[in-house]
């Protein structure tokens, strides 16, 4: 038996994405406002693209006429009488949905409404079987999609090949578990490196005790080379131009990226994902997707990103959250810094942080990341509505 899908929409598109992505069905068919009408549009482009279906957008409806809301729906169902149907009320208007339910219920249809934040389906009349944990399924690219953003991964297949081994992820999980060293060895990394090409040996000079434990296991893992050890300190080469990139900054990034999907909960998960939307640009440090819900992450390894100056990162991440979804968007503030207390502007940077619903996370967070971002993926500390 064929089976058709009619859904009725208003806006966010990534439950109905996900519906037809998961019944693959042999007719589709939408209803919607005006105002929902570009948004429909480009439903019916991705999932021609993505999954090879035709979606036929209907008449437009008037979201307060029950008669031509009832009559729009009855249309769709006489083209396939025989049809095995579903109808979903995921993103249409409150009276549009209680019209579509009641006609459902007449006609003993299942109706479907995805609640993305418990991946569940609720089913408003007719049970209809349903695997949720394929359904809520949605890569980074799906979700990027629906919300018309282009996208790119800016940095060299050979360099994330690179950095994404399992001896790189060494590097980097040690850092993570000495954010104390850690915050002190990236100082004097950058002072080193300030003006230098990217590609040029640098030399720096290690004196503190506690870091000069953290460079002894780097250089073990040859991350640099420990040239001599005088009253100063050890003299430190680095001269890989990839490796010095990776230490700057990006082993944050790619640590929080492994240990997510360790954690086992994301259904696909990025790192140095740029997105644009129209002339604007900006990157994605962590991006990941969990039961059809979009998680983003901010990662810094300044010496003080609490700053008045560095709060522009919380807008920045405000900012992308709004063009993907807006408070369906979970958004986390990760640092390395060992103790943000102690930084007289950290309580301000907090406290626009939660106005923001942010989740911030410092480097005592660090060595059980992966579970902290699965327990905020299921629970959110601020609810998605």
């Amino acid at each position: 038996m064929a089976r058709a899908l009619l859904l009725l929409t208003g806006g966010r598109g990534i439950p109905d994405m996900l519906v037809v992505k998961y019944l693959h069905p042999d007719f589709v068919y939408n209803i919607t406002t005006k105002e929902g009408l570009p948004s429909a549009k480009n439903l019916q482009k991705v999932i021609r693209s993505e999954f090879g279906c035709e979606m036929e957008i209907l008449e437009t409806i008037n979201p307060f006429n029950e008669e031509e809301i009832k009559g729009r729906c009855k249309e769709a169902l006489q083209r396939h009488p025989d049809a095995e149907w579903i109808i979903t009320i995921n993103s249409a208007p409150k009276i549009v949905s209680i019209f579509a339910c009641d006609l459902a219920r007449e006609k003993n249809i299942p109706c479907w409404f995805l609640n993305t934040n418990d991946g569940e389906v609720i089913s408003l009349s007719k049970d209809f079987p349903v695997d949720t944990e394929e359904l809520f399924k949605a890569t980074v690219d799906e979700y990027m999609k629906v919300y018309e953003r282009d996208y790119e991964i800016p940095k060299s297949k050979d360099y994330r090949n690179l950095v994404q081994s399992e001896a790189y992820y060494n590097i980097a999980r040690t850092l993570a578990h000495a954010p104390e060293a850690t915050h002190f060895f990236i100082k004097a990394l950058r002072q080193a490196q300030h003006g230098q090409a990217r590609n040029n040996s640098i030399s720096l000079t290690i004196g503190d005790p506690q870091v000069k434990s953290l460079v002894q296991s780097l250089a073990v893992m040859r991350a640099l080379t420990i040239d001599d050890e005088t009253s100063s300190g050890l003299q430190c080469t680095i001269s890989n131009g990839d490796m010095r990139e990776f230490l700057n900054g990006d082993w944050l990034e790619v640590y929080v990226w492994k240990e997510v999907n360790k954690a086992d909960f994301a259904h696909d998960n990025q790192w140095g994902y740029k997105i644009r939307t129209g002339q604007a640009e900006s990157e994605l440090d962590v991006v990941l997707t969990s039961r059809g819900v979009l998680l983003i992450a901010e990662c810094k390894t300044d010496e003080d990103p609490f700053t008045e100056k560095r709060k522009t990162y919380l807008d920045t991440l405000d900012s992308i959250a709004s063009w993907l979804g807006r408070t369906y968007v979970s958004k986390f503030f990760i640092t390395n810094h060992p103790n943000p207390d102690t930084v007289q502007s950290y309580k301000s940077f907090r406290q626009q942080a939660t106005q923001k619903r942010i989740f911030v996370l410092n480097g005592k967070d660090l060595p059980d990341i992966g579970n902290t971002l699965k327990l905020e993926a299921k629970d959110p500390t601020f609810p998605r509505i």
